[in-house]
């Protein structure tokens, strides 16, 4: 199924960008997935997804996945051509995949053929089968990415963020995930505008939303920022780290 590009109620992301493509069609031939042992997904009915800027994609009928090994999860990912994703973490014996499979249970009119068919990360898998040929072994050499969730976050997930303030909110999300409790959080992106000096976002756990603030010059300049810890970091892009407590500096009056 090649994408409907003459389709009138395509969806805004291919009126846009009309070259882009998503061919969705039989792999024509059986695919197998096993984790720490077992096999989690073996089907001769796999679709393979080619989509523009991405590696083709196996999608496997949900009655030849093993539901018993999935638990769905509160994550979501948005991609503009096919919709949201809904996530499962895998979990065999004593070792568990978190996110590493998703759906698209109501994509958009343009990826309808994987409506309910189950993914899963090439590389968070253990071996992958094509025609009982192994094609893939995970050997755990990986220099470390795989072993550091943020970092796989960000080489595999954080991508799917169509806007810098949606980017902050996963990126947030995805702290909380691995257990760090952030209560607040500021980004600032500098920027080469003639009257803004940054964009900067910010995030609060009191009401889970990302407020973004335009940074002028005037604001740049003003006592307040001046004597403020951003100063330095904004100078030397090196961090700066106080307690907050009577034995700390008194070199910044914002922590008075």
């Amino acid at each position: 199924m090649t994408t409907p590009l003459s389709d009138n109620k395509m969806v805004p992301s291919f009126k846009a960008q009309p070259d882009y493509q998503i061919v969705i069609e039989p792999a024509g031939h059986r695919i197998r997935v096993e984790f720490n042992g077992e096999v989690v997904a073996d089907s001769d009915g796999v679709l393979v997804l080619r989509e523009t800027r991405h590696a083709p994609t196996y999608y496997f009928p949900r009655v030849d996945v093993r539901a018993d090994l999935l638990e769905r999860t509160d994550h979501i990912t948005y991609c503009p051509f096919k919709g949201n994703a809904a996530y499962w973490t895998l979990g065999v014996g004593d070792r568990t995949a978190e996110n590493a499979a998703w759906s698209y249970e109501e994509p958009y009119s343009e990826a309808a053929g994987i409506a309910d068919f189950i993914s899963f990360y090439w590389d968070r898998m253990d071996a992958w089968y094509v025609d009982d040929e192994r094609v893939f072994e995970h050997t755990g050499v990986n220099l470390g990415v795989a072993t550091n969730p943020l970092v796989e976050w960000l080489l595999h997930e954080a991508w799917e963020a169509t806007t810098s303030k949606e980017l902050v909110r996963r990126f947030v999300h995805r702290l909380n995930q691995m257990g760090l409790s952030v209560l607040r959080l500021n980004v600032v992106i500098p920027t080469l505008h003639p009257l803004l000096a940054a964009n900067a976002y910010r995030w609060s756990r009191l009401n889970d939303e990302v407020e973004r603030f335009d940074t002028t010059y005037e604001i740049r300049a003003s006592r307040q920022f001046v004597d403020s810890p951003l100063q330095p970091i904004f100078d030397s892009g090196s961090g700066v780290r106080r307690w907050i407590d009577s034995a700390s500096p008194d070199d910044f009056p914002i922590l008075r």
